[in-house]
């Protein structure tokens, strides 16, 4: 019988479930007896056995700490450190802010020679006149600097409330009138910087941009005057253009938005911690014919034109990457880049303190040069309102707890907030909606009724013009399931009319309390108040004219329906509606595709005292 004088190994236990210096120390204390007790015995804290012992567990303690904060690091509730944070943020999908400009409609001045026109009135003469061009700036008294953003022609008037005679002649003839004009101006100083790029092709090509705190990009031109637009990711191949409206509506919508195809193209990322901005270009060679949305393999194939065998080839991988359907990548141009720089809460001036021009950009409408010049002499600004949209650049912490919010945000049309919230948001050049209601069609699953409306200079209700119409049809398109279709229709609009009497008390006076009854229901009628289809709570009026100090009882309560052949009057609505028809328990109903509106609150609530 054969013996074995070999001696069975000793089975190893390990464990993993320790976390902290002391557990790892006293696990190691007694892995180190059962194993190696016949080599050292001493593993007391000053042994040398104890110093190898505390190495490993400090080792041990440090790896655990690590691997705790880096597991914690991938999740989005607990990270920590900012490049972690903007990197999650990124993989939700969203942008760190930098900080923004201030937005505010300031009031440009000027005095103007005048002429009389055929029906009497005063208005500018053009030949001493101007454009003042967009660009122009103007800055507050605290230094900062607000740009124009779009032009003003002194020589057309809108409104004549945009005139005030300033100077009559002896015979009361207007000589000299003032000119207001306001327009929409935004806080921030102008910067360009010339990128030189490289003779090579790079795709994915970045270029971070040398200064801090760039609030936009405005434009970025290479030196062959291709312009590169601005996209949320590098496979959008489209942008919104805007083209300046020429239609009689071109006053309440000035421009017209146009899909437009572009292949030159880049995304912009501000990074929270070297505050700088970093555009990214695509991966295209601009020399290359490239239609395809995907590149096609075979075109890369090798022909064996008859042969049986094949020779080894050397093929470079990253010509299949060398397609424009991600963008084109620079080579060998100069980029010009236009950009803004500035903003945060400093930004948002006070009303009325911005009260010089910095830089003004002429555009003379004649050569009368001597009169223009005295005339420019004249201009000033000034700002009625809070200038409004500056913040600082987002935090660490900010974007953390927005990061989770985006991830269920959608660049898609699918509920009716959806279809609300992309309505509103719509550049405001290209007409504005005052309200919108988004209902399915009755009869059509995959049809959608869109009913807008607009308001006049005055503040009153006007159906929306045809223009914004089509802009918005353009708009909602680019964001619509393809099955979906979408009517774009009018809201019709209810004008109608209050009459009340009150009983009041004989001590009271009787002028005072229909005053403040006035002033309370033109509050409660203000069109800020209603929604298209927002019924009027009968009981709610009463009650509001009830509870005015000085009244006893409310005696009568009337609604009328004020139409333009009811009253004469051609700027009221044309819709016809029975109010005691549409009274149900007390409550007015509106149409789903209506709003009420008291157009001229000072006419059309009436009110006695008894």
């Amino acid at each position: 019988m054969v013996t074995s004088n070999k001696k069975l190994k000793q089975q190893k236990i390990v464990r993993y479930l320790n976390k902290d210096f002391d557990s790892f120390r006293s696990d190691l204390l007694e892995y180190a007896k059962a194993h190696f007790a016949d080599v050292i015995t001493d593993f007391s804290d000053t042994s040398v056995g104890g110093m190898f012992l505390d190495f490993t567990a400090y080792v041990g303690d440090v790896t655990s700490h690590y691997l705790d904060h880096q597991f914690n690091e991938l999740f989005v509730d607990s990270v920590r450190e900012p490049k972690n944070i903007k990197r999650i943020a990124k993989q939700l999908g969203l942008k760190p802010q930098p900080p923004t400009s201030s937005s505010v409609f300031c009031t440009f001045f000027i005095e103007s020679p005048v002429v009389i026109d055929r029906n009497g009135n005063a208005t500018p003469d053009t030949v001493a006149v101007f454009i003042l061009k967009a660009g122009t700036t103007v800055e507050s008294d605290s230094g900062i600097v607000f740009e124009l953003t779009e032009d003003i022609d002194f020589s057309i008037i809108n409104d004549r409330n945009e005139v005030q005679i300033s100077e009559r002649n002896s015979a009361g003839v207007p000589t000299k009138i003032f000119i207001k004009k306001r327009a929409l101006c935004i806080s921030g100083e102008r910067k360009t910087f010339n990128i030189v790029i490289p003779n090579k092709f790079v795709k994915f090509r970045k270029v971070e941009l040398p200064e801090k705190n760039i609030t936009e990009v405005i434009s970025v031109v290479d030196t062959e005057e291709n312009r590169y637009y601005e996209v949320d990711y590098l496979t959008q191949d489209t942008i919104f253009e805007s083209i300046k409206n020429e239609s009689l509506d071109k006053e309440d919508v000035p421009f017209i938005v146009n899909i437009k195809p572009t292949t030159y193209r880049y995304t912009s990322e501000y990074d929270i911690l070297t505050e700088k901005v970093t555009l990214t270009f695509g991966s295209g060679k601009s020399d290359t014919i490239d239609d395809d949305i995907v590149p096609d393999p075979s075109e890369f194939a090798i022909p064996l034109y008859g042969k049986t065998t094949l020779t080894r080839f050397s093929v470079n991988p990253e010509q299949f990457l060398q397609t424009k359907t991600m963008g084109i990548a620079p080579m060998g141009t100069t980029l010009t880049i236009d950009t803004r720089v500035g903003g945060g809460l400093a930004h948002n001036v006070a009303e009325r303190t911005i009260n010089s021009i910095k830089d003004a950009l002429i555009a003379p409408l004649s050569t009368n040069s001597v009169l223009i010049n005295t005339v420019i002499q004249t201009l000033d600004v000034t700002n009625y309102e809070l200038a409004a949209g500056g913040d600082e650049k987002q935090t660490a912490n900010e974007l953390k707890q927005n990061a989770s919010a985006n991830f269920t945000a959608q660049n898609r049309l699918v509920t009716r907030e959806d279809y609300l919230a992309r309505i509103y948001s719509m550049p405001a050049n290209f007409g504005r909606v005052y309200r919108a209601f988004v209902r399915a069609h009755e009869n059509a699953n995959l049809s959608i009724q869109v009913h807008i409306l607009s308001r006049n200079a005055d503040g009153t209700l006007t159906v929306s013009p045809d223009s914004l119409k089509k802009n918005l049809k353009v708009f909602i398109n680019e964001f619509k399931m393809l099955t979906d279709s979408v009517d774009i229709l009018d809201t019709d609009i209810i004008n109608i009319g209050i009459d009340f009497n009150v009983v009041t008390s004989s001590k009271s006076n009787k002028t005072t309390i229909l005053n403040n009854i006035l002033k309370n229901l033109v509050k409660f009628f203000d069109i800020e108040n209603f929604q298209i289809g927002q019924p009027i709570i009968i009981d709610e009026v009463k009650s509001l004219i009830y509870n005015t100090e000085g009244v006893i009882a409310v005696a009568n309560l009337k609604f009328n329906n004020l139409t333009d052949t009811s009253t004469n009057n051609s700027e009221y609505s044309k819709t016809i509606f029975s109010i005691t028809k549409n009274i149900s328990n007390g409550i007015i109903l509106c149409p789903e595709n209506a709003i009420f509106e008291v157009k001229f609150p000072n006419n059309d609530i009436r009110g006695a005292a008894i």
